[in-house]
């Protein structure tokens, strides 16, 4: 590859040229505009639990609608459509690094475990560049932790650099890498769902909402390959095994394991599940010697939690859903937070 500017050499590329670069946050905002402009009453923090004949029910109120779209980035109601089998949630994380020269390009590794690279510039007007990496299955954490992985990466490609934000996404990945966008069958009235995007969401949901919307305008049959009905077992049957056994796996180990130590024994900065008085229970004690208990069960599926000791969360390796150390949802499919148990 002619003229590459990334630290390391690279044999081949496939280039795709006029990409457009967006500010996420200021397209969004953009967009917010257009649609107070038209009209549009937007409600943010109401929560959606459930949905009844075409009624969202939230925690402050009903919401009633003709149409009715379920872009939750991963679906609140999930279980008809099997959808908790087809969309599996993966983690990835990026750092903010300052002193790299600015790229011209982006560019995303090929392996399953490799890195991104793109500049931005950050609110004070210096050059950044963004590395991201070290993607994993949601709840399958590993022993070494993933920021210092990716932070022994910059220093080796990019000696001097200097951290200077840090964070992590998740994103929902479907078993045939094809986003689900169109109507929700197996629910009744004009339900129509937007997901899967595969860590594609600026594309991917551009499309989705032109597929949805010429669906909700025209009430016609569906035929984009989009279809969350669309018949492609062949593609999607050896992720699916794959991850059905996962889960399985992950479920049965978390009823059947023994907590190796208990309450008494956490210190500061640890957490985990422990056993007290005879139960599984949850528990982080913060720096301050502070404890914080739950029960370490997912109120989507029941699926035994894992506690992500880098990111200070509970995370389900089943389905992906997420909890902050004190049981409040921070992903979804769960709806409900966590119970609190252990002492009072």
């Amino acid at each position: 590859m002619k003229e590459c500017e990334l630290p390391f050499p690279v044999a081949a590329a496939l280039q795709f040229p006029r990409q457009a670069r967006f500010h996420p946050l200021k397209f969004a905002r953009g967009l917010l505009d257009v649609l107070r402009r038209e009209g549009v009453r937007i409600y943010e923090n109401s929560r959606a639990v459930a949905l009844e004949d075409g009624v969202t029910v939230t925690r402050d109120g009903r919401v009633y609608a003709k149409s009715t779209v379920l872009c939750t980035h991963y679906p609140f109601v999930n279980l008809r459509g099997l959808y908790f089998s087809r969309i599996v949630q993966s983690r990835s994380y990026v750092l903010a690094l300052e002193g790299p020269p600015p790229l011209r390009g982006m560019y995303l590794g090929c392996a399953e475990d490799g890195y991104s690279f793109r500049s931005c510039r950050a609110a004070d007007g210096k050059d950044l560049l963004l590395l991201g990496g070290c993607g994993h299955k949601t709840g399958h954490e590993t022993e070494a932790a993933h920021y210092e992985k990716l932070e022994e990466t910059a220093r080796r490609l990019f000696p001097g650099c200097t951290v200077k934000y840090r964070w992590s996404a998740q994103d929902c990945m479907t078993n045939d890498g094809i986003p689900y966008a169109g109507r929700y069958r197996q629910m009744e009235g004009n339900i129509y769902l937007a997901c899967g995007f595969n860590k594609w969401g600026m594309t991917g949901s551009m499309a989705a909402a032109r597929v949805v919307a010429r669906l909700i305008a025209s009430g016609g049959e569906e035929t984009s390959v989009f279809s969350p009905l669309r018949s492609s077992f062949s593609l999607q049957a050896p992720e699916f095994f794959r991850q059905a056994g996962d889960t399985a796996v992950n479920f049965l180990k978390g009823y059947f394991s023994v907590p190796g130590r208990e309450l008494s024994q956490l210190l500061p900065g640890e957490g985990g599940v422990v056993d007290y008085s005879g139960a599984k229970i949850g528990a982080w004690r913060d720096e301050e010697g502070g404890l914080h208990a739950v029960d370490p069960v997912c109120p989507h599926m029941h699926c035994p939690l894992r506690w992500n000791g880098e990111e200070k969360t509970w995370d389900c390796p089943c389905h992906g859903s997420r909890f902050d150390a004190d049981g409040k949802v921070l992903e979804s499919p769960a709806v409900h937070p966590l119970s609190r148990r252990g002492p009072d």
